[in-house]
């Protein structure tokens, strides 16, 4: 059975900016004039996610703004993917900030799932960046349980080995988190579908009728149902994946 580890980084646009060893301060990106994402402390400010820029001025003067970068942030990615090639030569982008890793082959030499999982951690904390991780038997599985499973207190929620215990996990997320859904969100609410437990318990004729092959063929891959295909991250010639990590670090 295959082993997936999905990276997300859900502060990169700010991290961009300000990697986690910065000095702590009021920070926010602003993205078609709102917030996309603040700092700890431009948060306790008062400052909110879509917050408009006039809003975040009149509540925190003192706030520094940072235009979004998108091109620095995909910079960010691909330097970061090139890190995780260190671990398995099966590295590739996914959505949403995010990296997918097959790191199947590469257990026994990195002393098992768990410590290969803390591996990872510490090696994108090194470079100053936050990650949330998810681990499953489908690549799919790992990205939605890494991107949608925010409660902290439960983080080895986001992680499963078997199929049947991802199954559990998928069906318990809001039906949205699955970005072929989004358009019809106004068809499922109509029907009341919460959940992708309740979409994927949907007849199937039925449901590509109303929607389309997408929604399926995403349902199948992140249940294990169909073929997940990636074009792999690519190393410079003259690249070596390798780096000093930290002796611990918590996330």
């Amino acid at each position: 059975m295959r082993f997936w580890i999905s990276v997300h980084l859900p502060l990169l646009p700010l991290e961009t900016f300000r990697p986690q060893w910065s000095e702590p301060g009021l920070h926010v990106v602003i993205d078609r004039e709102q917030v996309l994402v603040a700092s700890t402390e431009a948060a306790e400010a008062g400052v909110r996610i879509g917050m408009r820029r006039g809003g975040v001025a009149a509540i925190a003067s003192d706030v520094t703004m940072h235009e979004r970068d998108p091109v620095k942030e995909q910079e960010v990615v691909a330097n970061i993917a090139m890190a995780m090639l260190q671990y398995t030569p099966e590295v590739a982008y996914t959505a949403e900030f995010s990296l997918a890793l097959d790191v199947t082959a590469s257990l026994r030499a990195f002393g098992g799932r768990l410590a290969l999982v803390h591996l990872v951690g510490s090696s994108i904390a090194a470079l100053g960046f936050t990650a949330r991780i998810g681990t499953a038997p489908t690549a799919q599985g790992a990205w939605l349980l890494s991107r949608y499973a925010l409660n902290k207190e439960r983080s080895k929620w986001r992680r499963c080995i078997k199929v049947e215990t991802l199954a559990r996990r998928l069906d318990a997320l809001p039906l949205m988190v699955l970005p072929e859904t989004r358009t019809y969100r106004q068809w499922f609410d109509g029907i009341g579908c919460q959940t992708l437990g309740d979409v994927k318990h949907l007849p199937r004729a039925g449901l590509q009728r109303r929607t389309n092959k997408s929604v399926l063929d995403a349902l199948d891959r992140a249940y294990g149902h169909g073929q997940e295909l990636f074009e792999w991250v690519q190393a410079p010639p003259t690249f070596t994946a390798k780096m000093e990590l930290p002796d611990r670090i918590e996330y």
